[in-house]
């Protein structure tokens, strides 16, 4: 009798298996948190460059993203706008990652950590991009 040299893996008949990145939970986080009035920035980087560094694939400084089995955990480090009830907008920002990551991915929330980094007082301007050095 012939041996195969190829391998015949049982896989169960309609399976399917689903990888979701952790850039893709990112995105989710960003553009929900975006959405929230009273959001500076996420760690010391202002909005437009977070977005820019998704458009050149890069991870924005102060979202970070945990997938486990079926679950996700998220921490956050933004800058918030002076006056703001800090506790709400915590809440509200679990809130709108919550649903917005269940309804997307189906995964559970483990956790969400809310980290106020920075506080823009009245007057400051907003984080800028640094200038690029000149050679």
């Amino acid at each position: 009798m012939a041996t195969s040299k190829h391998r015949v893996q049982n896989i169960e008949k309609g399976a399917l298996t689903c990888k979701i990145a952790d850039s893709v939970i990112e995105k989710i986080v960003y553009n929900e948190t975006l959405s929230i009035d009273g959001i500076v920035s996420f760690g010391s980087t202002a909005h437009k460059e977070n977005f820019n560094l998704f458009a050149r694939g890069r991870k924005p400084r102060g979202i970070n993203v945990e997938i486990g089995e079926g679950e996700v955990a998220v921490k956050l480090g933004i800058c918030v706008k002076y006056g703001i009830n800090i506790p709400k907008l915590a809440g509200m920002i679990k809130q709108k990652i919550t649903v917005a990551i269940q309804s997307m991915t189906g995964y559970d929330i483990r956790a969400i950590e809310v980290d106020v980094t920075e506080i823009q007082l009245k007057g400051e301007p907003k984080p800028q991009k640094p200038e690029p050095k000149k050679k």
